[in-house]
């Protein structure tokens, strides 16, 4: 039990009494045929709100908890934004692959398939693997004017207005901060500002 695939040779010994022979050997081989045994984790995949267009990553494992190799033929998705990668590979017995499933939404909305895991695993050949996700639009920045210029005597100050906008479909998470220019940053604010579509702020 839990013996790898292969031959093990060994020998069994009779001891008895006969004076000439009272260690008799007999040798014996077993043969064990190994099979590969299939396990994903995590076994479903759920990517929540994530950028329509852009690429989001989610890993999973396949492993190998048989007694031979296990040979991963392809992963097959039902919907052509999701793909992994690798997508054919084997497996050591008691090894892991790490897959790298990439969704990039082309739609709008809601995101429901499978990915279709195909291997030798004899009792499992095919683990689906449920994947699900909601593409969103994503927020779009938009600052007026696009520059600020003032010349001041060491120790005055100025205010000045910068009008920061979201034209896109989800909120703009917004920290202002100014660059010194010598290498440091000053904070405008330091709170996070969440602007809907068409939301204005402004800092000074």
């Amino acid at each position: 039990s839990g013996l790898e695939g292969g031959t093990y040779p060994g020998a069994i010994t009779i001891v008895n009494n006969d004076p000439t022979n009272p260690a008799a050997a007999v040798n014996v081989s077993l043969h064990v045929t190994g099979a590969p045994d299939a396990s994903v984790q995590p076994s479903s995949l759920a990517y929540g709100d994530r950028f329509f267009g852009l690429p989001h990553d989610m890993m999973m494992t396949v492993a190998n908890v048989g007694t031979d190799t296990l040979h991963v033929f392809g992963i097959g998705s039902g919907d052509l934004s999701v793909a992994a990668t690798p997508n054919s590979f084997n497996v050591p017995p008691h090894g892991s692959q790490n897959v790298t499933v990439r969704w990039t939404p082309s739609v709008m909305g809601p995101l429901s398939t499978n990915l279709d895991i195909a291997s030798d695993d004899g009792g499992e050949p095919h683990i689906m693997v449920p994947v699900t996700g909601n593409a969103i639009p994503a927020p779009v920045v938009v600052v007026d004017p696009n520059s600020l210029t003032e010349t001041l005597f060491s120790g005055n100050t100025s205010t000045q207005t910068l009008r920061v906008s979201n034209s896109g479909g989800s909120n703009l998470i917004v920290t202002a901060a100014a660059d010194q220019g010598t290498g440091g940053l000053g904070v405008i604010s330091a709170d996070d500002y969440a602007l809907g579509n068409g939301g204005p702020d402004s800092f000074g």
